[in-house]
């Protein structure tokens, strides 16, 4: 019985992650995240200021992604590239590009 209980509280520490594991696991959004998600195609200084305001429910983000994936490599410039070229806000281009490079590594 003492064997048992033992494997079992074993397997429990093993088998817990980190809290941090657990956002990405459940894909609880992050700051940085919504940033990118929803800036595209800001048209003005204030719809970027509301994006901003809307996404500060999240928690920033603390660990980067890893710079390759099963769909390839993925940068913060790519980052920029993709979901930048329709953001007609200065203000708009410039917290998605702090939230890119935040997020993904430079190289």
């Amino acid at each position: 019985m003492i064997n048992r209980t033992i494997a079992c509280l074993a397997l429990a520490v093993i088998a817990a992650p980190a809290p941090a594991a657990w956002n990405m696991m459940l894909a609880e959004d992050t700051y940085e995240e919504c940033i990118i998600e929803k800036m595209r195609g800001a048209k003005n200084d204030s719809v970027a200021v509301e994006i901003g305001r809307l996404c500060r429910k999240y928690q920033n983000r603390t660990a980067t992604y890893a710079s390759s994936g099963f769909f390839g490599s993925r940068t913060a410039q790519n980052c920029v590239l993709k979901n930048g070229e329709d953001i007609q806000s200065p203000l708009g281009a410039r917290m998605l590009r702090a939230a890119c490079y935040r997020t993904y590594p430079t190289e």
